[in-house]
């Protein structure tokens, strides 16, 4: 067994302190006594009763003022454990570092404002899943999505004006890399708080504000600086308070809030645009926009809770007081010694008594009810969570937790809306799970009613969620108001779905007739390219005559070149027979060989020609070992790939920044 406050143990301290009261209290009566009565008569003439009768009433109030200060120290014993799903958003903060950042306008710099405004946002976020990008000239993931809030503010304090080494500010550059980031993650949609002092329009920004909308990013755009603007500190310690000059003329630069390239993002991602000056961001503005984002399960945790058991010691001690008041021999309502009446108040005053009873703070459940009749709903929204964070009694619980929803309904705070209904839904009364669901149809209507124009789908989701709770309510209750609510929802969904299915046959039928007129251009280019093919293969059969007539030109030229050698060789043939015939007396002319070895050399050329015309075109057609390819097929998959390049688009330029600030 454990307890939650031992300290309070030292209260038992009064106890010896008071029995010590006791016996001096009751010597001192009996030398009144004495002193009145002779000893002998005092039997007789005093009446009251007996000593172990007062002794016996006196421990059980000591008994009963132990019990009271066990139960304020909590004691606990054993666990329970429960499988929590967690929920949560992805939302991502990107800072704008550039050097323009450093501008005093807004005290004590634009970048030291923006990282607490960024500290602040996070602490709201609670369960939801934060990133954090760090953007100048470039921009740079700095922390990845992740519910250890506590790395992405190590993260944001990091950050200076040396985070990012490029210069100027590209807002398309945070952009991407937060599209970048949120296309690893399974929600339908995303939340981006950027905090800037603007910067000049860049070429990509339309291309890339287009690719969000497609995917349902969400930009919260925070403006830091003023109108009037500042000089901007020189960071550099050589030229320590000096300001950054323009390279062109040599002026300190003067820069002022560019806010129109920020509200431009905010309103075409439908979200909002504020301005951070030294006051802090409306938190309201925050959570509403926020509460449009589509939230998706982030992981099961194991919760262990140790059980209180204050009612032990508690339910000890009422039991001995009410049997001491019991005991007493007269009949009137007798005081509290002043010792328990002041333990008594202090147990009433801790939890869980306390939030019982008074509430947190020593807020009262009346309080808060007072603040939403009186149409302060940021103060009953407040006290509402005061009062749950400090664990009343189920009975209790449900009870405030609808009051949370009906007050953060109010302050279009939706999702804390949509906890508190659905925390008053798990009460056993009817007419509160009647209410649960009326506030919880109310509640998923007008969150679908604000996504309806940039995303009609979560509208969709949200307003089934609504009227199935319609349901539910006109199941448990006949309220007319409700049929009609129900009623109103049904409607609305059915022409939602509507326009939706007309929508997507548009859709469809366009992308359909883009696919013909494809289909068309597609036919028209490989007809031009079988053309140009045949074009082609006229041109290689005609480069191939050509070559084979120049290849018959050239055995002709070897064969007259061979005749001639003939003749020749004749001609010495006939001298060496004319001397043949002076030496030994024989005729030894010949036939004229000059004239066979040509024409068989002719021959033989042309069927040369024919085999090595054959062995190249094998040679062609064989395929290799190394890439499984022949040389044909090598050379047409070759020239598709050249075909295909030259439709590819060109890749894209770096965009130079026009200032380095």
């Amino acid at each position: 067994m454990t307890f939650l406050h031992p300290q309070y143990f030292h209260a038992l301290w009064l106890l010896p302190l008071l029995v010590l009261l006791r016996l001096w209290s009751g010597r001192r009566a009996g030398q009144a006594a004495d002193s009145f009565v002779a000893w002998r008569l005092r039997e007789l003439l005093v009446a009251g009763a007996s000593p172990v009768l007062m002794w016996t009433i006196f421990t059980l109030q000591l008994l009963a003022l132990a019990g009271f200060v066990a139960a304020m120290a909590q004691p606990r014993w054993g666990e329970e454990k429960r499988q929590i799903t967690e929920t949560g958003k992805n939302v991502i903060i990107a800072i704008d570092t550039s050097r323009s950042m450093l501008a005093d306008d807004v005290s004590p710099s634009r970048l030291l404002r923006a990282k607490l405004a960024a500290e602040d946002i996070l602490g709201t976020l609670q369960s939801h899943r934060v990133g954090l990008i760090a953007f100048a000239g470039r921009a740079y993931l700095q922390a990845p999505l992740t519910t250890d809030h506590e790395a992405v503010v190590e993260s944001i304090r990091a950050l200076d004006t040396n985070t990012i080494p490029h210069g100027g500010t590209t807002i398309s550059e945070a952009l991407r890399e937060a599209l970048e980031a949120f296309s690893k993650t399974k929600a339908g949609s995303h939340g981006l708080i950027l905090f800037s002092d603007g910067g000049e329009e860049d070429d990509d920004l339309d291309a890339v504000l287009k690719e969000a909308r497609e995917k349902k990013l969400i930009v919260l755009a925070v403006g830091v600086g003023t109108h009037e603007g500042a000089l901007i500190p020189d960071p550099d310690p050589e030229h320590a308070g000096d300001f950054i000059r323009d390279p062109a003329t040599n002026k300190p630069v003067h820069t002022r809030l560019e806010e129109e390239t920020l509200q431009k993002i905010a309103r075409d991602t439908g979200g909002r645009y504020l301005r951070l000056g030294s006051q802090a961001l409306n938190a309201s503005v925050v959570a509403e926009v926020l509460s449009t984002l589509e939230a998706m399960e982030t992981g099961n945790r194991e919760e262990v809770k140790p059980i209180e058991r204050f009612y032990w010691p508690l339910s000890l001690g009422m039991v001995c007081l009410m049997i001491a008041l019991l005991l007493r021999p007269t009949t009137s309502l007798p005081r509290l010694p002043p010792a328990v009446a002041a333990l008594a108040f202090l147990l009433v005053c801790q939890p869980p008594a306390r939030a019982a009873l008074f509430g947190a703070a020593g807020h009262t459940p009346a309080e808060a009810l007072e603040a939403y009749k009186s149409q302060d709903y940021e103060l009953a929204r407040n006290l509402y969570s005061r009062l749950l964070s400090d664990g009343p009694p189920p009975a209790s619980r449900e009870t405030l937790a609808y009051g949370l929803g009906a007050a953060s309904h109010q302050l279009k705070d939706y999702d804390r809306a949509i906890d508190g209904f659905s925390q008053a839904l798990e009460s056993h009364d009817q007419g509160m799970q009647t209410r649960a669901h009326q506030g919880l149809g109310a509640t998923l209507y007008d969150q679908g009613v604000k996504s309806l124009q940039q995303q009609p789908d979560l509208t969709e989701k949200a307003w089934t969620d609504s009227l199935n709770h319609f349901d539910a309510a006109t199941k448990l209750s006949n309220d007319r108001n409700l049929v009609e609510n129900r009623e109103f929802v049904r409607k609305q969904l059915a022409e939602l779905k509507r326009q939706m299915e007309e929508q997507k046959k548009k859709n469809q039928k366009g992308k359909g007739d883009k696919d013909k007129d494809k289909e068309k251009e597609g036919s028209g280019d490989k007809d031009q390219k079988d053309g140009e093919g045949d074009e082609e293969g006229q041109k290689d059969g005609k480069k191939g005559d050509q070559k084979d007539g120049q290849q018959q030109d050239g055995d002709q030229k070897d064969g007259q070149k061979e005749g001639k050698d003939g003749k020749e060789g004749k001609q010495q043939q006939s001298q060496q027979g004319k001397d043949g015939e002076d030496q030994d007396g024989k005729k030894a002319g010949q036939t004229p060989e000059g004239k066979i070895q040509a024409g068989e050399a002719g021959k033989r050329s042309e069927k040369q020609a024919a085999q090595a015309e054959a062995d190249a075109q094998a040679a062609e057609d064989k395929k290799q070992d190394v890439t499984g390819f022949s040389r044909n097929e090598a050379r047409n998959l070759l020239r598709t790939y050249d075909d295909q390049m030259m439709v590819l688009p060109k890749p894209r330029r770096e965009r130079t920044v026009a200032k380095d600030w």
